[in-house]
């Protein structure tokens, strides 16, 4: 037994038998998922950050039991749940004839909130065991926090800018984008900034689309010598704009809606379709080995940010635009197009050397700025180690 094993306050036994809890806990939650369909439970739990419970009850100030509530929650928790709706739904069939059951979804929430506090624990575990001393004597705390920070990193970036950043980070490649997918990278950057935003803001929207199409319902029917259901069926056959939008408005509220990029942007279909997996496509994240389908593996939104369903993309967590869309991106566009990679190359060389000052140029007015600059290993004590351009 090494050194470190010794001195760990947590044993083998205890490292094989968490993470075989661990590794339970995630085939529950696939199982689970799996179960359900898939855009009414993207619905759900977008519900439970904005809605509250949503009971077909008579609301009243008598007191309700706790299993009959939806059960909240925040945003880093719902986040990680979204996160893996879309691994199992990239990795495991579904049930086409299942129906949503509150009960199961209820359950899903509390499986994925077990899921990542226990794969803290083993974070911490493995922080505890490990040999390594790169670091010194806080060589073990920069791993736990190496380890928890990819488990909880989820949306934790600024948002709201995804068209900023595209822009500027596309633009190398406007040209081979144009050819490759018909769009170039303004328009690719403002498609992006609108898949996210229809996830943000798109409760709000479908909320009071709806309201204004039941008001005018109302006075159409309050106007017309007719019952409720006689008058409904005629104001939907004489205003079938306003009734089209009310049928959207529902399905963003309870259909997860407000996820599906191909009805809220104008993104080239090619291009959804190369960052989307297909149902049950990714056959790693759950596969065969240690850590199979727990965080400590590279979730499948990593690689693809989009899911297609039923002949549409949708994207069950606007943070996935900005955290792998990118990369992605410019990994289909070299496959679309295997005759662009020198240059692509050398574009993306002279992008990435000159950001910084390009971001700055306003602040470096009269500055030079050195590029092709040496940096001395890092063994090198005589010099600290700083990849930043010098800026004289």
């Amino acid at each position: 037994m090494n050194d470190a094993l010794a001195n760990s306050p947590f044993s083998e036994a205890q490292l094989s038998k968490a993470l075989s809890t661990l590794e339970a806990s995630a085939q529950q939650l696939r199982i689970l998922i799996a179960s359900m369909p898939p855009k009414e439970l993207l619905g759900y739990v977008y519900a439970t950050l904005v809605l509250g419970p949503i009971k077909d009850r008579k609301i009243s100030d008598e007191e309700v039991p706790e299993t009959e509530i939806r059960p909240k929650q925040n945003l880093e928790e719902a986040q990680f749940l979204l996160e893996y709706i879309h691994a199992v739904l990239a990795t495991t069939s579904t049930s086409v004839e299942s129906k949503l059951d509150e009960a199961v979804c209820a359950e899903i929430i509390r499986i994925a909130e077990k899921l990542k506090s226990a794969s803290l624990m083993i974070a911490m575990i493995i922080a505890g065991q490990s040999s390594e001393e790169q670091f010194g004597a806080n060589t073990q705390t920069f791993l736990f926090h190496a380890l928890s920070t990819w488990i909880l990193m989820r949306g934790q970036r600024y948002q709201v800018l995804e068209k900023e950043f595209f822009v500027f980070a596309l633009n190398p490649h406007d040209d081979a984008l144009r050819r490759v997918y018909g769009m170039g990278a303004l328009e690719i950057a403002a498609g992006i900034q609108e898949s996210a935003d229809a996830v943000r803001l798109g409760h709000d929207q479908a909320v009071r689309a709806l309201m204004g199409s039941i008001e005018d319902a109302q006075r159409f029917v309050a106007s017309h010598d007719q019952s409720a259901t006689e008058g409904m069926a005629q104001w939907m056959a004489e205003h079938t704009e306003p009734a089209k939008r009310a049928s959207i408005a529902f399905d963003d509220l309870f259909q997860g809606g407000i996820c599906n990029v191909s009805r809220h942007t104008r993104l080239p279909a090619l291009l959804l379709d190369d960052l989307s997996y297909e149902v049950a496509e990714e056959t790693e994240f759950f596969g065969p080995g240690t850590y199979s389908g727990t965080p400590f593996r590279t979730l499948p939104a990593r690689k693809k940010p989009f899911i297609k369903l039923d002949g549409e993309h949708y994207l069950t967590d606007p943070s996935f635009a900005r955290d792998s869309m990118y990369r992605a991106m410019l990994h289909n566009l070299l496959i679309r197009d295997i005759g662009y990679s020198d240059e692509f190359k050398e574009r993306q060389k002279e992008w990435s050397e000159t950001a910084f000052s390009n971001v700055f140029k306003d602040q470096f007015i009269g500055a030079t700025i050195l590029r092709e600059c040496w940096i001395p290993p890092i063994s090198d004590p005589r010099f600290p180690l700083n990849t930043d351009p010098p800026v004289l």
